[in-house]
């Protein structure tokens, strides 16, 4: 298996990074009612927040259904699009940015991770994000002392507005973060 990858910081413009940044990690001044529309496979939908940030789903199966679980290790996670089911979260349309940069053909998902603080790194087991080759796409919503491993031990560290690209039938595990009391970032499978 291929362990190449590529590393590119300042990813996005940093007013459209802001605008992502902040679903995640909200300045309270910009807090008000919020319409989000949302389109997909013919239907129309819109939500009016209060409140427009990602909600979370808890999670204690990090990487594989065969890891060891306790009440410590667990994440949270938003589900934004799946191939099988389409756009599943009004948030779709903050991502077309990201979509476009990376010239997606097809688009297989768009996982929303948050990894909680711990009190030193806490490195998850090895992983896939499928068993066929296809592109990985993992975007890094702030800087932390957290970092993705890959298959070859190359360890790419958590920087706010990274993009670091590889085969997603590659094995990779993810980080924890001490520094910060989360690490976030979006992970993209595609062609």
């Amino acid at each position: 298996m291929t362990t190449e990858h590529e590393v590119i910081d300042n990813f996005l413009q940093p007013k459209d990074f802001e605008k992502i940044q902040n679903l995640f990690m909200p300045k309270y001044e910009d807090e008000g009612a919020t319409n989000i529309a949302i389109e997909g496979d013919g239907i129309k939908s819109t939500i009016t927040t209060e409140f427009p940030f990602i909600p979370w789903t808890y999670n204690v199966v990090i990487a594989r259904a065969d890891e060891p679980k306790n009440w410590k290790t667990f994440y949270m996670s938003h589900l934004v699009y799946f191939d099988t089911l389409g756009i599943v979260s009004p948030f779709y349309p903050f991502f077309h940015s990201i979509l476009d940069l990376l010239d997606v053909k097809a688009l297989r998902r768009i996982k929303c991770n948050l990894f909680p603080y711990t009190e030193i790194v806490q490195e998850h087991s090895l992983h896939a994000d499928a068993d066929f080759s296809h592109k990985t796409a993992l975007f890094s919503i702030n800087t932390c002392d957290g970092y993705t491993t890959l298959e070859n031990g190359t360890r790419v560290g958590a920087v706010a507005n990274r993009m670091l690209k590889f085969d997603g039938s590659s094995m990779h595990k993810s980080s924890t973060t001490s520094d910060q009391t989360v690490r976030i970032n979006v992970n993209f499978n595609y062609f």
